[in-house]
């Protein structure tokens, strides 16, 4: 049974793009051609990215946002034909009723104004489609919009080598994520056949109720590939794993699928909110970060510890697939040892949801002394890259620039911090 949204929209149109959308698209000088990293501002659960790739008239690439639901979602019947183009896109939950999703745009040098129309394809009982409305993965999100190039899409620094025997996975995965839990696979493999679990190891104490490992089935190895099924600890939900391998290094994909009338899940691997995509390094030891890094690290925290001043105010830009904040400065007022974030309208409006609903997520590094156990963690996973710069007289992270895997720039994260002064 099909039932379509397409009756709703009535033709399409080329919205003119504010001033500021303008003056950004005007320092950025022209590509020929789709292939680009391309983001849509001023949307819920923004700013919406575009990664397209185009080649003899076929379009790939993935679709993901900044809160609600993450994605990517992948590209499929991606076509361009002059400086038009169109796509389709998934809902990244598998219900009861398939939110198939039309990109339908004209490209205009630097930006693409865009048609946006969804077909509810119902293969099962109907469900209750509320909790999956927002943003561009949803049906009732605004049906017209203008998305502006804002460069390439990065690449990864190691190529994905193509083998034809089944790589050996087995090992324990681990995977930090922006709350710091930590998802774990634990896998074991013999040419093409490969079980295992999949856990969590909640990552703060109000989380330890989290605290779950599931066996995975339906598990196999084709080259590189890896594919795997596992039911969350309340049985209710199904998701399917498909990833690419590479010596210590691991980029997945996470489907879900969920029952009409079944319960979401929380933000961890088993549910519903998590990200959709991650990387994972196998852990070869238990072993520490780089004693330089963490060398470097332990100064620049003496360093701050040590401040002529003890309240204090700061902006930090979190940027990154993984990070579930929008990309914009937030400001934070700290006093003791919480921080309160300085929320505005315009941030309220990108997370779409009310400020004492966000209020939790935004203030996830309300510290500097936060974000130094972030960055602690982070170097104990022995990313691929990390650097970072501190400021010279206080200490703190002026910049991040993390690079879990080499394989992938699905968990790269960039972090700037900036306006660090003295509260009264």
């Amino acid at each position: 049974m099909k039932m379509s949204l397409k009756g709703a929209i009535v033709g399409f149109v080329l919205l003119a793009a504010n001033a500021a959308a303008a003056a950004a698209a005007a320092q950025i000088t022209p590509a020929a051609g789709i292939s680009g990293r391309w983001e849509v501002d001023g949307v819920m659960s923004g700013p919406w990215t575009f990664d397209l790739a185009e080649s003899g008239g076929v379009i790939t690439g993935k679709v993901w946002q900044h809160g609600s639901l993450l994605g990517p979602a992948e590209i499929y019947e991606g076509k361009a034909t002059g400086g038009s183009l169109t796509f389709k896109i998934k809902n990244p939950v598998v219900t009861g009723v398939t939110r198939e999703i039309t990109f339908t745009g004209r490209i205009a040098e630097n930006q693409i104004g865009f048609e946006r129309t969804v077909d509810l394809l119902q293969t099962g009982a109907a469900d209750n489609p509320g909790a999956f409305e927002m943003g561009a993965f949803g049906a009732s999100s605004v049906p017209r919009f203008i998305a502006s190039r804002v460069g390439p899409v990065p690449a990864p620094p190691t190529p994905l080598r193509p083998v034809t025997q089944p790589v050996d996975v087995t090992g324990r995965w681990e995977s930090l994520q922006w709350n710091l839990d930590i998802w774990v696979l634990n896998l074991m493999s013999s040419g093409s056949q490969l079980s295992g679990t999949v856990g969590v190891v909640p990552g703060v104490q109000d989380r330890q109720g989290l605290n779950n490992t599931r066996p995975i089935y339906d598990a196999k190895i084709e080259g590189n590939t890896v594919s795997f099924k596992v039911k969350s600890p309340d049985n209710v939900r199904t998701m399917t794993f498909v990833g690419k391998a590479q010596g210590d290094e691991i980029v997945l994909s996470r489907g879900v699928e969920l029952p009409s009338g079944g319960a979401v899940g929380f933000n961890v691997i088993f549910g519903v909110y998590a990200p959709n995509s991650f990387v994972a390094r196998r852990s070869t030891q238990a072993s520490p970060a780089p004693a330089s890094i963490a060398a470097e690290i332990a100064a620049a925290r003496k360093k701050w510890a040590a401040r002529p001043f003890m309240p204090y105010e700061f902006s930090a830009q979190w940027t990154g697939l993984q990070c579930v904040l929008p990309p914009r400065p937030f400001t934070y007022q700290v006093r003791g040892t919480n921080g309160v974030a300085q929320l505005n309208a315009a941030a309220v409006q990108d997370i779409g949801m009310p400020a004492q609903g966000i209020q939790p997520t935004v203030e996830r590094y309300s510290t500097i002394d936060q974000i130094f156990d972030w960055l602690e963690k982070q170097a104990a996973m022995r990313p691929f890259s990390l650097k970072v710069e501190y400021d010279p007289t206080l200490g703190y992270p002026l910049s991040v620039d993390l690079v879990p895997v080499g394989i992938a720039i699905d968990g790269n994260v960039q972090l700037r911090v900036s306006g660090v002064k003295a509260l009264n």
